[in-house]
């Protein structure tokens, strides 16, 4: 719940990145370097594949209007 609330708010990617490195250090007890890297690789890939492949637009946040997407 607390992670669909976030895309409303953050955005889909950062929210994905935030969701994905807490879960890996909560649930796997990965590293928090490990976790933040692939929690940061995830939403990257996925931003890649989506906006610039498929040309696909999903739910943006303010940080991606920073970058202007």
């Amino acid at each position: 719940v607390v992670y669909v609330a976030a895309i409303f708010v953050l955005g889909l990617y950062v929210s994905s990145a935030l969701f994905i490195a807490a879960f890996m250090v909560w649930q796997g007890k990965y590293s928090y370097l490990k976790s933040v890297l692939v929690g940061v690789a995830v939403p990257c890939v996925l931003f890649a594949l989506f906006e610039v492949w498929f040309l696909l637009p999903l739910p943006k946040g303010p940080l991606e209007a920073l970058f202007g997407y």
